[in-house]
């Protein structure tokens, strides 16, 4: 045998030996797996950071994943939240939602709260097992409207709203107010209306002031920061000066602050009537 056909007939026996080993064997880009494909995770953020209230939303973005299982599990307590699409926990807030052309297996966990924060394992039942950690940070953050929640104002008066957000960490982005469903701000079509913001460590405040209030002004005003709870006030405005003082005076429990009681209003219209009838001391 010459040693060109010698050389020939040793390559062919090699590929044959490899073909024989790798059957079953995959190609999946650059990479050879033996058997199936393994399943592995893609490279998403393992941080998540949100204000209390929110809903976390927990990605794994897993590829090859064939018939296996994604499982979410909470590593505080080693408790099983879900597994694929079904949820194994008693707390309704948690639930898993698969999208099949990312591969993407996420944990949503409605109103999100501060005792939330800390590890969650996102597991494929392969083997070898894989599992990826996400970590979970809830800030606390609470919002609210000074004053109680109902206003009373007359037609003509002022409406001075402040609203105070407390936050951990950084203050929210922007602050914004609306009316029923329309944005305030300086630029909105009722005109009248200027928004002030002060941030001062970690609370926040907004003052809205909407000038010459009237019937159509009244209604929920809510202040509502971006990334934080939101707060909201009832305004009645009464095109009645008398029945807004009433209303007024029976709200607060009192004499108005740097205002009049409405009392000689109310008795003015009966002094005719009362006065003859009052004894007389000559």
């Amino acid at each position: 045998m010459t040693p060109a056909l010698h050389m020939t007939s040793h390559a062919i026996r090699i590929i044959i030996i490899i073909t024989l080993a790798c059957s079953g064997c995959v190609v999946e880009g650059a990479g050879w797996w033996v058997g199936r494909p393994q399943p592995y995770f893609a490279g998403l953020p393992t941080n998540l950071t949100l204000v209390a209230g929110h809903t976390a939303r927990l990605t794994c973005r897993v590829h090859n994943l064939g018939d296996r299982q994604v499982t979410w599990m909470r590593v505080r307590d080693l408790h099983i939240l879900t597994v694929g699409s079904l949820t194994y926990t008693a707390d309704e807030r948690f639930k898993a939602a698969e999208r099949e052309d990312y591969g993407d297996w996420t944990l949503h966990l409605r109103y999100s709260q501060p005792r939330d924060s800390g590890p969650y394992k996102c597991q494929v039942n392969s083997q070898p097992k894989i599992a990826r950690t996400v970590y979970l940070t809830v800030t606390g953050s609470r919002t609210r409207i000074l004053g109680s929640g109902e206003r009373f104002l007359q037609a003509g008066s002022s409406l001075s709203l402040v609203c105070v957000v407390v936050h951990e960490g950084s203050p929210p982005p922007a602050l914004l107010w609306y009316h029923q469903n329309h944005l305030l701000d300086y630029d909105s079509p009722r005109g009248g209306v200027s928004v002030q913001v002060e941030k001062t460590g970690p609370q926040t405040t907004s003052r809205l002031l909407v000038s010459a209030v009237s019937t159509e002004d009244s209604g929920n005003y809510t202040c509502l920061p971006v990334g934080a709870p939101t707060a909201s006030v009832a305004v009645h405005v009464n095109s009645d000066e008398l029945r807004a003082a009433v209303q007024l005076e029976g709200v607060s429990g009192g004499v108005r602050e740097g205002g009049a009681s409405p009392l000689p209003l109310l008795l003015s219209p009966l002094l005719p009537l009362l006065l003859p009838l009052a004894p007389s001391f000559s």
